[in-house]
């Protein structure tokens, strides 16, 4: 059995020691910290002290009220490189809607958080808002609770969280209908009877992007001439929620690349962007709005419908296939959950074609069988 290893002073203030390496311990504000040296060697240790030293007092006081420290998450999101203009947009609407549904939130000590404060906010948001505006409030609480612990302000391990489940839907799983094949055709057919009266081929372009290739806006948006391999007939998406990703030139998106890349000269800068539009949100809404049952279309509508798409042909498309072309890196889990669904119109069709009893060929007759049925004749 192992012997077990006990903190040892040494005669240098605010250095100990475990085993044979070296820890600073000293106390910071409530808190007292062991941090390692990363050296068993005294006279190293004692050199890498103060300036340690000097930089753990150094660090920003705990913040007393959960208001200081929603403005230390502010901070942090918006000196955040890979967030966009609208999720920190959307992060702060969040922290409003928490302030709404918890009173007193923004005045309450930290020290004082307790489960009970997050389970009541949790059940608030979901009676007051949408299940994806409740979700994306306890998203933001989490990370509200993980900036506080990497201060030091909360203990690891804390539980305040621990009963703040996603909001689910009523029935569960949220049963989507997203347009149909015709229904899609009839929304770019509108799309390009506006070209007529304002609108641009750019909006045209990056819908059709989106469609063909099922990526995000956000890939769209920062795709370059570069990242299209004409010979290999792959494409890159170099900006992606996951990290860059790849897939295949399908025949469509190549004649859609090729038309636009024939639209600006045959030969553009290679670090130029091959679309010239960072958002079609008012063409969508207003194209659908002029289609009958249509419902409200996004830019993450296009997404859904290319993985529909994908699910309706015939033989369809594996879940693991499409989550590799949407830049997913969990084997089609997250396919299967979301988008494996098809339409009902796809659904009713292929349920007429479903034998479950009835053979789809006749049984074959054995020769004695044959023998009887022509004495019976």
């Amino acid at each position: 059995m192992a012997r077990k290893q006990h903190w040892k002073a040494t005669k240098t203030q605010y250095l100990c020691r475990l085993g044979k390496w070296y820890y600073i311990r000293v106390r910071v504000g409530k808190n007292v910290i062991r941090e390692s040296l990363d050296t068993d060697v005294l006279k190293v240790a004692q050199e890498r002290l103060p300036g340690r030293l000097r930089e753990l007092r150094e660090q920003p006081a705990p913040a007393n009220t959960v208001a200081s420290l929603v403005e230390e998450y502010k901070r942090k999101i918006q000196a955040d490189a890979d967030l966009e203009p609208g999720s920190v947009e959307y992060k702060e609407y969040c922290i409003e809607q928490i302030a709404k549904c918890w009173p007193g939130f923004l005045q309450l000590r930290i020290g004082n958080l307790r489960k009970s404060h997050f389970t009541d906010c949790r059940n608030n948001l979901a009676k007051q808002y949408s299940r994806t505006r409740a979700n994306g409030g306890i998203t933001v609480l989490r990370e509200l609770v993980a900036l506080a612990v990497d201060h030091g302000w909360i203990p690891k391990g804390n539980d305040l969280m621990e009963d703040c489940n996603w909001v689910k839907d009523k029935n569960g799983k949220l049963k989507r209908r997203f347009p149909t094949a015709t229904q899609w055709a009839a929304l770019r057919g509108e799309i390009i009877r506006r070209l007529a009266h304002g609108g641009t081929v750019e909006s045209l372009n990056m819908f059709d992007l989106l469609t063909l290739s099922g990526c995000r806006v956000q890939s769209a948006r920062h795709l370059r001439w570069r990242d299209i391999d004409w010979e290999r007939e792959i494409v890159t998406f170099r900006k992606a929620k996951r990290g860059a990703y790849e897939i295949p030139l399908f025949p469509e998106l190549r004649e859609l690349l090729e038309r636009i890349r024939k639209a600006k000269g045959g030969s553009p800068d290679p670090a130029s962007k091959v679309i010239g539009v960072k958002s079609i949100r008012c063409v969508l809404k207003n194209a659908s709005a002029a289609i009958p049952g249509m419902g409200h279309i996004t830019h993450h509508t296009c997404r859904h419908a290319f993985a529909t798409r994908c699910l309706e042909q015939d033989p369809p498309v594996s879940f693991a296939l499409i989550a590799e072309w949407l830049g997913h890196g969990d084997g089609g889990r997250l396919v299967m959950s979301t988008y494996g669904h098809i339409t009902e119109q796809h659904s009713q069709e292929r349920a007429k074609t479903l034998r479950i009893m009835k053979p789809a060929v006749q049984p074959v007759q054995t020769a004695s069988r044959a023998n009887t049925a022509e004495k019976g004749a």
